[in-house]
């Protein structure tokens, strides 16, 4: 069997456990792999944010496609839902005794503003996969036709949002060559990042300068 986290995100250090809590059980996810973005009355969503990374195609990275792995926890409810599921279509419950969430991977078109779910697998309490479902087939979701108030809309803008303040970041690690195009777009917003840096760990420096062009402005103003 899988080992989801493992296989995927390559750590070794990582701490999981079901704490039963009323109805609910909570699943302990590492914060620095792990963005979470929101939970719902029956789940929590996650995304990779160690992990994600651009397209690539014929070895060129593609800024417009981003690529995330994803992770659902469920609560008690959310979990019997999905047995009862399997259980009503007459599928395989074997290992679904426990269930603790799911696994997706997105690719995202942020050109086209669509997403696809090219896989989702069934995760166990050990963070194994119990069923692995590939989707490459299904018709990709538009963003524009989810409402301000969908939960998957929310959720795939929050991952869009992250992914345009950390483009260098998820560039860096994606492999493939960037266009001159592309390297000079990001150039362009490395720069502007290290003076937005730097402005903010020394304002007083910020201050001097406004101070001056103000008395410079005041000058001008009598001449």
């Amino acid at each position: 069997m899988k080992r989801w986290f493992f296989g995927v995100l390559g750590a070794a250090a990582i701490l999981a456990a079901i704490l039963p809590k009323g109805a609910e059980a909570a699943v302990l996810v590492p914060e620095y792999i792990y963005e979470w973005v929101q939970s719902t009355a029956r789940q929590s969503y996650y995304f990779n944010k160690a992990q994600m990374h651009y397209g690539v195609k014929d070895g060129i990275v593609d800024l417009n496609i981003l690529v995330v792995p994803t992770l659902r926890t469920y609560d008690a409810i959310q979990i019997q839902d999905v047995v009862s599921k399997r259980r009503w279509k007459q599928l395989s419950l074997d290992g679904y005794d426990g269930l603790v969430g799911a696994a997706e991977y997105l690719t995202l078109n942020l050109k086209e503003g669509t997403v696809r779910i090219t896989q989702h697998d069934d995760l166990d309490q050990d963070w194994g996969t119990i069923f692995s479902d590939k989707r490459s087939d299904e018709e990709p979701i538009r963003l524009a036709n989810l409402s301000n108030k969908d939960v998957d809309g929310k959720f795939y803008q929050a991952i869009i949002a992250y992914a345009n303040a950390h483009q260098i970041e998820i560039a860096s690690r994606t492999n493939g060559t960037l266009t001159e195009a592309d390297k000079k777009i990001l150039e362009a917003k490395r720069k502007e990042w290290s003076k937005a840096q730097y402005e903010k760990d020394h304002p007083e420096e910020g201050n001097q300068h406004g101070a001056k062009d103000k008395k410079d402005n005041k000058k001008k103003n009598r001449t």
